[in-house]
């Protein structure tokens, strides 16, 4: 960042774009082919819409956004914020059609965007002040301390439509320790729904991913779910909510 409060970002596929952010909290992009957009007014109050940029998908169209939401909550798990939502959409009077809907976190910035279509991105994890939070991959590099705990993680996003991740961390014991693991999803009445894991796995972290289908390949209903962890003669459950 300069003295500007203009940040430059890069990337490897992808057009080079600057991103401003001014005095009033006004978060800015300037790609390298067109003009600024104006993404987040970090100081909006609810109801507020503004104009994003002028030329959206076509010559006339103009892109808008609105703050729909407003609430204190919890990120990766017992972090308190607040997340603003924020609705996208493009104007084509007299009528409107929506793009997508973004949430912003106080402390961590975007951690979710939901795309028209049905795609969904969300922050798995971030280091903010050499703090790490959540998923972070790779998370065990070569001369860090020995894996000692046992840990099964609340899953992410929960609630969750229509996939959701669950960590969990198989602790070290010794230099030949592959223990059968074992995770899988069970209805609350003790129903086995699907099986996401069940082999020998080294010491270490992982992350696997249920797309909301039983073992025979169906979707399950929405409602709550134990997704539980098996390793030697340890057992680690939890609980998630999927809404369809």
């Amino acid at each position: 960042m300069d003295s500007l409060g203009n940040i430059f970002i890069k990337y490897a596929q992808r057009n080079d774009f600057t991103v401003h952010i001014d005095t009033n909290y006004h978060v800015y992009d300037w790609w390298d082919w067109g003009d600024g957009a104006l993404w987040y007014k970090l100081d909006a109050q609810l109801g507020e819409r503004w104009l994003v940029w002028p030329h959206g998908v076509g010559v006339s169209d103009t892109v808008y956004a609105t703050l729909i939401d407003i609430y204190e909550g919890y990120i990766f798990n017992n972090v308190p914020t607040t997340f603003k939502v924020i609705d996208y959409w493009l104007w084509y009077a007299p009528d409107s059609f929506w793009i997508q809907t973004r949430t912003i976190a106080a402390g961590f910035g975007l951690v979710q965007n939901f795309v028209e279509g049905g795609s969904l991105y969300y922050l798995a994890g971030a280091i903010i002040d050499s703090i790490p939070y959540g998923w972070l991959n790779p998370i065990d590099e070569p001369g860090e301390p020995e894996l000692t705990s046992f840990e099964l993680y609340q899953n992410y996003p929960n609630p969750f439509n229509p996939t959701t991740n669950i960590r969990f961390r198989i602790p070290q014991r010794g230099r030949s320790d592959f223990g059968l693991v074992n995770l899988s999803v069970y209805d609350v009445l003790g129903k086995l729904i699907s099986t996401l894991v069940n082999k020998k796995l080294p010491p270490g972290s992982y992350t696997v991913q249920w797309d909301g289908k039983d073992r025979f390949g169906n979707d399950v209903a929405s409602g709550v779910y134990l997704y539980r962890l098996r390793h030697n003669r340890q057992v680690l459950t939890r609980k998630m909510m999927l809404l369809r």
